[in-house]
């Protein structure tokens, strides 16, 4: 199963601001690296895949791939399910060797239930926190 990101609006909308200040005072180098910084912004996407025996997360710009990490059943330690803020549920997979991923705001909004049954299918270990 593919899941995309879904992107803070945010920072993006307070680059911009900082765009349209900088363009009205008229410095125009200052102004082409915020457009260009911008731009890259806005073409990042993120996606998560969920396989039968291993996970994959992927990082392209403007379609091309720059990152990719995999890693197989047998190298995750522990699958965590947190909560980020009130609302917003995330997944910590920690890994065998290697750094810890961090799984949040992906839709559609039940990637942690096909996240659960990666983990049960597998014979992972899982645990929840109280308020998840």
């Amino acid at each position: 199963m593919r899941f995309n990101a879904v992107d803070s609006k945010v920072p993006l909308l307070l680059l911009f601001f900082i765009m349209l200040v900088v363009f009205i005072i008229s410095k125009w180098l200052i102004f082409l690296i915020l457009a260009i910084i911008f731009i890259f912004f806005t073409k990042i996407k993120y996606q998560f895949v969920i396989n039968d025996s291993s996970l994959s997360f992927v990082v392209s710009l403007f379609g091309l791939n720059i990152s990719k990490r995999r890693v197989n059943k047998e190298n995750i330690k522990l699958i965590e399910f947190k909560r980020i803020g009130w609302h917003q549920k995330s997944v910590f997979i920690r890994l065998k060797k290697g750094l810890k991923w961090k799984i949040f705001r992906f839709q559609p909004d039940n990637f942690d239930e096909y996240m659960e049954n990666f983990a049960t299918a597998n014979s992972i270990n899982m645990k929840r926190h109280n308020n998840y």
